[in-house]
């Protein structure tokens, strides 16, 4: 088992390796992620009003209503996991709740929310997370490939490469570092980009992480 990070970050993606695939879901991932793209859909609006409720309210009052940086938390654990899905980090097909599913393959721990927020961060949030948002995207672009190549191995094989899932992992965990980031979730800056990747998810005493 690979060492626990240390970081703490209040955010935290992780991925089980599932070498065994199976090819026929594999083959037919597209088809498969149909009726979540509409969950998906649905889903990103209603986060987005919930995203500037929650900014209104952190600007006015410095904190994070528990109700909205609950939904958030759940939205975040939510698309991380169809997000997961559909880049064949895992097979199993993800719930359709928000809440935590301590026995589904990718998990996100979020810590419980802060005793108070600096209001000038949460004013600039957008233009703060351009070069963390450049970013991932070129980590999502490696994570792209990894899941291309991915089709084709499994699809052949039936089995995935740890350095193909890896590949995957490695886009997925900083894009969820920094959603969780652009949610407002947490105001610490993602700077670590392999943080996480193939390693179990630990909680600080200070911040227990799962508690949203």
């Amino acid at each position: 088992m690979t060492a626990p990070t240390a970081s703490g970050y209040p955010v935290q993606y992780r991925a089980d390796h599932e070498e065994q695939r199976s090819r026929l879901t594999t083959f037919f991932r597209a088809l498969l992620f149909i009726p979540l793209l509409f969950a998906l859909l649905l889903w990103t609006l209603v986060g987005m009003f919930s995203l500037v409720g929650a900014w209104f309210a952190l600007m006015f009052t410095g904190r994070y209503p528990q109700g909205l940086y609950r939904f958030n938390a759940g939205f975040l654990r939510h698309i991380t996991r169809l997000s997961a899905y559909a880049s064949l980090a895992t097979d199993r097909y993800p719930p359709f709740h928000t809440s935590e599913a301590p026995t589904y393959p990718v998990r996100v721990a979020i810590a419980a929310p802060q005793a108070e927020y600096s209001r000038v961060k949460v004013f600039f949030r957008g233009v703060l997370a351009i070069p963390f948002a450049i970013v991932s995207e070129a980590l999502m672009t490696v994570a792209c490939l990894a899941t291309f190549a991915s089709w084709f191995v499994v699809v052949a094989t039936g089995r995935q490469p740890a350095v193909l899932q890896e590949g995957i992992n490695l886009g997925l965990s900083y894009q969820t570092k920094v959603w969780g980031f652009l949610l407002l979730l947490t105001e610490e800056w993602p700077l670590s980009i392999t943080d996480g990747v193939g390693e179990p998810i630990v909680s600080s005493p200070e911040r227990p992480l799962g508690a949203a």
